[in-house]
């Protein structure tokens, strides 16, 4: 019997994770498509970590800063669209490598 009990909670925890998973994508898809970029960001690295296996939770970061980096060249500057919180995004050099600086404005 142990065995089998240890099979079982196993089983659980996996469907656990999974919908845990399943919660966070789901959250990360919608804030994406809502154009908060921040927030969509943290919920796909939330999913991450709980499947570290999974690709599209990191798919889907790269998309993110890919927008982030177009923003900052077309000189947008903000990238998120939700109100209560923006983001200054600018790329100064460093060496021979560029990095992202992002830094949060206050309204």
């Amino acid at each position: 019997m142990g065995k089998l009990k240890k099979t079982m909670d196993l089983i659980r925890s996996r469907k656990a994770q999974n919908t845990l998973y399943d919660v966070a994508v789901a959250n990360a898809d919608r804030l994406f498509q809502a154009g908060d970029y921040d927030l969509a960001n943290e919920e796909y690295e939330n999913a991450s970590r709980i499947l570290p296996s999974e690709q599209y939770p990191k798919q889907k970061i790269n998309e993110i800063v890919k927008i982030k980096v177009e923003a900052a060249d077309q000189g947008r500057g903000v990238c998120s669209v939700n109100k209560k919180r923006r983001t200054n995004i600018t790329m100064p050099k460093t060496g021979n490598r560029p990095f992202l600086n992002i830094r949060m404005l206050q309204k």
